[in-house]
């Protein structure tokens, strides 16, 4: 780096020093201010002089032959001033001229030129040669700036995705336009293709939802009702399942949603009998299955001080019969906190559900025509029941609501006529309690309250189908039980049914309806008695370590399983069924099955029906996976796979904290009392702790404590069991000695 000496020199010889005249005194002024800048251009870096009130235009030409030849194609492009290499700071040429103190020392300007004027301008492309999808996004976009009623922003965002898809509708319709320059005809090919995307979304919405098993009948038909009416809370939800496919974070949103929208209960004086049911205090329950046998006095006040420590479990069964009035779910739940709070007699041992609900729960099963039921799971009605007629075709429940209809014919025999004659109203009455047998997911609902045959449409197939299952009950080859359960799925338009009857309407082949019928009945009961195969079953073979893997193929609804516990039904054999169950708890699948998995899957990937996130936590050789495929190979259902597929990779099913290596990454800080059941409770059992510290266990447990939480996730860290039972003892004590123990059964005599 050096002075350029000899242009300054040169500059300075070139200027007329203006010299006062003979004669005159010339005013004493300040000598000109002389900076040094040091200025970079490329890879060159010289210091220029810069005077005080120096012209930019002398400034410019010094830079020109400081830098460049005079040949070169920079000395045609003039400087434009000096940017600080560090701070970015930019000096006008005019202004460091003017200020040549701004040029600090040692610091380094780099030097910008004006841009080069272009030479040749840019082709001016006709339209005709742009490409379609910018015509066609004009055209819209013009189209929703002058009527935005006719075509939404909404809407155009939409269409501007589909036509940066390169949608060939959308093509062709263009295509169209260019041909006859008809702007109504290309307006409605877009619209028609809008509704065919809105509709596919509808119905990728309608699957997702109906396979929620949180959400019930009436839940499900408020948000289709609320989607259809463009619900901003639904559609958003929508939204952002479909960015993280989340379905647990979607079903608990729809749930919210479910209970925003619920209508309040109506008031006691002008409510219908089936409303006054709400109207039960969580005391009053506890009091009428006390009073039924259905708890002991011991539980009774072990889940009336649960429910006044405001219990999570407690708490939030009341509030979803706020919502859904299902009084049979509120009380089978209760009882569910009875046997994981420890309320038992018995010291507690891995939980079974007695043997006699299997029978009774559901009505297709063998033992259903019986009256009598276990008064654990039953129904409170109010005894104030007016004499009204009943809604024809109900239950075959005990459970019975007083709903009039002027021109109503029971066909399932209820109750005797003579009750109802003289039933009276008696505000004072203490609600009964009854055994419901009909489906648990819908009792006392009266959207899901089965119709006779002559309240379906005339000439419809509900009619025909309802017509047929009567027929095939007089002739014996159905149930009354069977036939009560497949007309609910006549009212949830169930397409396995409505293509068997069509079927049978084409052909009249009866061999081949009455096993389909036969195979529905079976896949109802299991659905029925889902958990309490769970408990009776599976978790006594976990605990004595031979029924590793059977908790997922009970979750995954594994056709081999459902097919042993339908056989088990016709003949009853326990050991027969207990030994399928360690036969399927041991069983390998063959390396074939994990090629063809593995390729089933990326074959899925590849055709855009299943997306690489899901593939991702998908294994091949999980038994859930190889029963999907193989329930796909016979019925050749894409969509049922995806969505099976789908399910499996939930985190409600990947998301298990001891059992999946994927849960690492899982936040386990909202641990909900299903999942820790699942999970912890086994170990619980083997802590063998006395019953108030079980208790005080299993509430932790429930309240999701912080202590238990951090226990769980460094148990998933560095998998200590013995460290892991040591720190719930040291918890169960302590939580024991800050409470009041429940009295024992012996102090309470």
């Amino acid at each position: 780096m050096h002075i350029h000496a000899l242009a300054c020199a040169s500059w300075v010889a070139s200027q007329k020093i203006p010299t006062p005249m003979a004669g005159t005194t010339s005013l004493a002024s300040p000598a000109p201010t002389i900076a040094v800048a040091e200025v970079r251009h490329g890879s060159v870096t010289k210091k220029i002089a810069v005077y005080e009130k120096m012209r930019p235009s002398e400034l410019n030409l010094m830079l020109h032959a400081a830098f460049f030849a005079q040949g070169a194609p920079e000395w045609t492009t003039d400087a434009v001033g000096f940017v600080h290499a560090k701070t970015k700071t930019f000096i006008p040429l005019a202004l460091g001229t003017a200020f040549p103190t701004l040029f600090q020392p040692n610091h380094t300007y780099e030097l910008v030129l004006a841009k080069a004027a272009t030479t040749t301008p840019a082709p001016v492309v006709p339209p005709s040669s742009r490409p379609w999808t910018e015509q066609l996004y004009a055209l819209l976009s013009q189209w929703s700036a002058t009527s935005p009623s006719a075509l939404s922003p909404d809407q155009l965002n939409r269409l501007e995705l589909l036509i940066g898809q390169g949608h060939p509708v959308l093509r062709q319709a263009f295509a169209t336009y260019e041909a006859d320059k008809s702007l109504d005809g290309l307006y409605a090919a877009v619209h028609r293709v809008l509704g065919v995307v809105l509709q596919q979304q509808k119905s990728s919405f309608t699957r997702v939802v109906n396979t929620l098993s949180v959400l019930k009948p009436h839940d499900i038909a408020l948000i289709h009702e609320l989607y259809t009416q463009g619900n901003e809370l639904v559609l958003a939800a929508w939204e952002v399942y479909e960015l993280d496919e989340d379905r647990m974070e979607f079903a608990d949103t729809l749930l919210r949603i479910v209970r925003f929208k619920s209508p309040a209960v109506a008031s006691p004086s002008t409510a219908s009998p089936s409303v006054l049911v709400t109207a039960l205090s969580m005391e009053d329950v506890l009091k009428e299955m006390q009073s039924r046998s259905a708890l002991t006095s011991l539980q009774y006040q072990g889940l009336l001080r649960l429910w006044r420590a405001k219990n999570d479990a407690m708490v939030g069964a009341m509030e979803a019969f706020q919502v859904d009035h299902d009084l049979k779910e509120l009380v089978e739940t209760l009882l569910l906190v009875v046997k994981h709070a420890g309320l038992t007699k018995q010291k507690p041992t891995p939980i079974s559900v007695p043997r006699i609900d299997l029978d009774e729960l559901h009505p297709l099963s063998p033992k259903a025509q019986d009256v009598r039921s276990p008064p654990s799971y039953g129904t409170f009605v109010p005894g104030s029941a007016p004499s009204t007629p009943v809604q024809g075709a109900a239950r075959t429940s005990s459970s019975l609501s007083a709903r009039s209809t002027p021109s109503a014919k029971p066909v399932a025999k209820a109750a005797p006529a003579s009750n109802l004659s003289k039933a009276k109203p008696n505000p004072k009455a203490k609600p009964a309690l009854h055994v419901a047998t009909s489906l648990p997911d819908d009792v006392g609902s009266p959207a899901n309250l089965i119709l006779s045959p002559s309240h379906y449409p005339p000439n419809s197939t509900e009619l025909y189908i309802a017509q047929l299952l009567e027929r095939l009950v007089a002739s014996s080859d159905l149930s009354a039980g069977q036939q009560m359960a497949l007309k609910t799925l006549i009212k949830k338009q169930d397409a396995r049914l409505f293509a068997a009857a069509t079927s049978f309407q084409h052909d009249g082949d009866k061999a081949a309806l009455l096993p389909l019928l036969h195979d529905l009945c079976g896949v109802l009961n299991w659905e029925a008695n889902h958990q309490s195969i769970l408990y009776t079953w599976i978790v006594p073979l976990e605990q004595d370590g031979r029924g590793a893997g059977l908790r997922d193929l009970w979750d995954a609804n594994d056709p081999r399983l459902m097919a042993a516990y339908f056989l088990f039904l016709q003949d009853r054999n326990e050991d027969d069924f207990t030994d399928t169950l360690l036969r399927l708890a041991t069983s390998t699948p063959p390396a074939s099955d994990l090629e063809v998995a593995k390729d089933a899957l990326d074959d899925l990937v590849t055709a855009g029906r299943l997306s690489q996130d899901v593939e991702a936590h998908l294994a091949p050789e999980d038994p859930r996976v190889l029963a999907a495929l193989d329930v796909y190979a016979d019925s050749l259902d894409i969509p049922d796979l995806v969505d099976t597929l789908e399910r499996i990779a939930s985190p409600s099913t990947v998301a298990s904290p001891l059992s999946s290596p994927r849960a690492h990454d899982e936040d386990t800080s909202r641990v909900d009392m299903s999942v820790m059941e699942k999970q912890i409770l086994h170990l619980v059992y083997e802590l063998d702790l006395p019953d108030d510290e079980l208790l005080a266990l299993k509430t932790a447990l429930v309240e999701n404590d912080v202590v238990v939480q951090a226990a769980i996730q460094v148990f998933e860290t560095e998998k200590d069991e013995e460290d892991f039972k040591d720190t719930l003892r040291r918890v169960a004590r302590h939580r024991a000695s800050a409470s009041e123990a429940v009295p024992d059964a012996e102090t309470e005599a």
